[in-house]
C-alpha cells in the first residue's frame, strides 16, 4: 500500500517562516518512488521522504535480501514560487542528490557531519529529484534530507512537498505488497505451513477463542456470521466454511454447539446510562473506526455497530469494552482500559441505537449440538479457532509446494469451489494481488522488516484517523 502521509502542521509552520512549497497532489501521489536493491534482487514502493535507517544485518525491504544495498529516490520536489534552497543530508554511507538532473551534493554522509549542497534554484512547480544513496560496508544504513533557505530553518523535507509518478515498477511493486498483506492478513499459514523460516509477527496472528464464546454471542448471530461472514460484516478476514443448499442447516448446527460453550460464573450485566455512553463515544474519538451508532453512514474500512445488541450476550458487549484482547490477542480494537461503569455506559449507548433483538436464553437440542460439533471439528475452523480439547482438522499442502502459477483454484478459485474449501469474498484485484505475490520467492516472509510493520499495522489499525486530526494526538508521521 502507497507510502503516502500528509504533515499538515509542518506545511503550516513553514509558510508562516516563509517557506515557499505546495503539494502538486492534483497531478501525482504524495512522497517518492523508491527502489531498493541488494544481491541481485529489487523492490520499489512509494516512501514519505528520504529517510531509512536499517540496522546492520537488516534488509530495508521484505523482498530483498540482507546485506550492502542500495536505495534511490526518484519523484519530484514542489516550489510555489522561484526559490533558492540548500540541502543537507545526514546519516552513514554514500549519497548524490541531483534536482533538475544536476548533482548538487555527493560524497559520504557521517554522523554529526551532514553533506550539505549549495544553493540550489526551485523552479516554480514541480523539480526533478533524485537521491541515491548506498549503505555503508559496516554499522546500520542510516540516512535522511533535509532542507533551509534564508527564511526557513533547516527541517526534513515533508511528504507534502513531494510528489512521484507511478511507473510499471511501482505499480508491480505495490501489488506484490499487497498480496503479501493480504495472505498474512487472511491466516493463509494455518493450512499451508510457510516453513521454519518464516518469522514475520503477523504469522502467528490468532482468531477469536471458541473457549467461552456462547456465554458472550448469541447463537443466531453466530448461524447468520458463520453462514455468510461478508455479507454481516463487509472485508472481514474470515471465509466462508460452509456452501451449497445444506449450508443454512449446517450453520445453525454449528452456532447451537458453540452456544453451549458456556463459562462459569459469569457475571450478571450492570446497567448503564445511555447518555453517559454517548459522551465517552466522542471522548474517545470512537468515530474514527465506526460510524456515528445515531444513523451514521457506512463507510470504508469502518464497523457498524448496528448488530451489537443481537450480537452479544447481556453483559458481554461491556465486558469485551473492559478487555477487548482477552479472548482475542490480535484483535483491532484498542483497550482503552474502561473501567464496569465506563463500559456499561458505552455499550448501553451502542445498545440504544443497535437493530434487532438481544438474544435469547435456552439450550438447543442434544442432536444439532452434536451435529455442530462435529462439523466444527472437521470444516476446519479449527485452523484459526482454539477449541480446548480440539484438534485441526490437518492442513493442505505446504506453500513450499503451490507453484505460483497454480493459484487459480481452491481457495483462490475465482467462484468458490464447495466442499472444505475456504471462500473468501476477495475483489478480482485482490485475487490479482496474491497471485502475484505467489510468483515471489516468498522469503519475504521470513524477512521482519520494523518499518515495514508499523507502516502495515498503523493502517490497518486507523492509527492516521485520530494522530494529526484531533487535538492532543500529534501527526502520525512525525511519531
Amino acid at each position: 500500500m502507497p507510502r503516502v502521509p500528509l504533515v499538515r502542521f509542518l506545511v503550516l509552520a513553514l509558510a508562516c517562516l516563509g517557506g515557499a512549497f505546495f503539494v502538486d497532489a492534483a497531478e501525482r501521489p504524495a512522497g517518492l518512488a523508491v527502489t531498493f536493491a541488494s544481491n541481485g534482487a529489487s523492490d520499489t514502493t512509494s516512501w514519505p521522504g528520504v529517510h531509512l535507517h536499517v540496522a546492520s544485518g537488516q534488509p530495508p525491504s521484505p523482498f530483498v535480501p540482507p546485506g550492502a544495498f542500495t536505495a534511490t529516490w526518484n519523484g519530484y520536489v514542489n516550489s510555489e514560487l522561484r526559490s533558492e534552497y540548500t540541502f543537507h543530508v545526514e546519516g552513514s554511507g554514500e549519497v548524490v542528490v541531483e534536482v533538475n538532473g544536476a548533482s548538487v551534493a555527493s560524497g559520504a554522509a557521517a554522523a554529526g557531519k551532514p553533506l550539505s549542497s549549495g544553493p540550489v534554484k526551485l523552479n516554480k512547480g514541480a523539480n526533478a529529484l533524485r537521491v541515491a544513496y548506498k549503505s555503508p560496508a559496516a554499522g546500520d544504513a542510516v540516512v535522511r534530507l533535509y532542507w533551509s533557505n534564508a527564511e526557513t530553518p533547516r527541517n526534513p523535507v515533508p511528504s507534502s512537498a513531494l510528489a512521484h509518478d507511478e511507473s510499471e515498477a511501482l505499480k508491480s511493486g505495490e501489488r506484490v505488497r499487497e498480496g503479501r498483506g493480504l495472505f498474512l492478513d487472511l491466516r493463509c499459514v494455518r493450512c499451508h505451513d510457510a516453513g521454519e523460516r518464516a518469522s514475520v509477527p503477523e504469522l502467528a496472528m490468532d482468531a477469536p477463542t471458541f473457549a467461552g464464546i456462547g456465554s458472550r454471542l448469541g447463537a443466531s448471530w453466530m448461524a447468520r456470521w458463520i453462514a455468510d461472514p461478508a455479507s454481516v460484516r463487509p472485508g472481514t478476514p474470515m471465509p466462508r466454511m460452509v456452501h451449497g443448499p445444506e449450508a443454512a442447516t449446517q450453520a445453525k448446527a454449528m452456532a447451537a454447539f458453540l452456544s453451549s460453550l458456556r463459562e462459569p460464573n459469569v457475571q450478571a450485566a450492570k446497567e448503564g446510562d445511555a447518555e453517559q455512553g454517548k459522551a465517552l463515544f466522542e471522548k474517545l474519538h470512537c468515530i474514527a473506526c465506526h460510524p456515528s451508532p445515531e444513523g451514521g453512514e457506512a463507510e470504508p474500512g469502518k464497523v457498524s455497530h448496528k448488530q451489537v445488541k443481537a450480537k452479544f450476550r447481556p453483559g458481554a458487549l461491556a465486558a469485551f469494552l473492559s478487555r477487548p484482547s482477552e479472548h482475542f490477542q490480535w484483535t483491532r480494537m484498542p483497550d482503552f482500559r474502561l473501567g464496569a461503569e465506563e463500559s456499561a455506559h458505552l455499550a448501553a449507548y451502542l445498545a440504544k441505537h443497535a437493530e434487532g433483538d438481544a438474544p435469547a436464553e435456552g439450550d438447543s437440542e442434544a442432536a444439532l449440538r452434536d451435529e455442530g460439533k462435529r462439523l466444527v471439528e472437521t470444516t476446519g475452523c479449527l485452523q484459526c479457532h482454539a477449541l480446548p480439547g480440539g484438534k485441526p482438522s490437518g492442513r493442505s499442502r505446504p506453500l513450499s509446494q503451490l507453484a505460483g502459477d497454480t493459484w487459480s483454484g481452491g481457495c483462490m478459485a475465482d467462484t468458490p469451489v464447495g466442499g472444505k474449501v475456504p471462500a473468501y469474498a476477495l475483489t478480482s484485484a485482490q485475487r490479482d494481488a496474491l497471485r502475484a505475490f505467489a510468483k515471489t520467492d516468498r522469503a519475504s516472509l521470513g524477512r521482519h522488516v520494523a518499518s515495514e510493520f508499523v507502516e502495515r499495522q498503523s493502517a490497518a489499525l486507523r492509527c492516521a484517523e485520530c494522530h494529526g486530526k484531533h487535538e492532543g494526538f500529534p501527526a502520525w508521521e512525525l511519531l
